[in-house]
């Protein structure tokens, strides 16, 4: 959805909460599980010009994850911004 909607020239930020932040975690090896990887489709986000990328700063540390440690460089936001960082979005879509 996504890529979708920034190849129609529309401005994506894409903010990761709670447990969403372990999609961007680096090293992880989902075909152990016959998942397949999702990481190669966050690498092509910056293709289509996705390259907002939030994450909430207390779900990282809560789950013992640092920006470091992503796969891709991403900004931070603290919890008592979160209300701010969605209302000033035209559509929010949640998943």
């Amino acid at each position: 959805m996504l890529m979708t909607v920034a190849a129609f020239d529309q401005t994506v930020r894409v903010l990761f909460l709670d447990d969403g932040v372990f999609q961007l975690k680096a090293g992880q090896r989902p075909q152990v599980l016959d998942f397949r990887p999702i990481a190669p489709m966050f690498e092509a986000l910056e293709i289509y010009g996705i390259e907002e990328l939030w994450v909430e700063s207390e779900s990282l540390s809560e789950r013992g994850l640092e920006p470091q440690g992503l796969i891709l460089p991403v900004h931070q936001i603290d919890r008592r911004e979160v209300g701010r960082f969605i209302a000033a979005a035209d559509i929010v879509v949640g998943g």
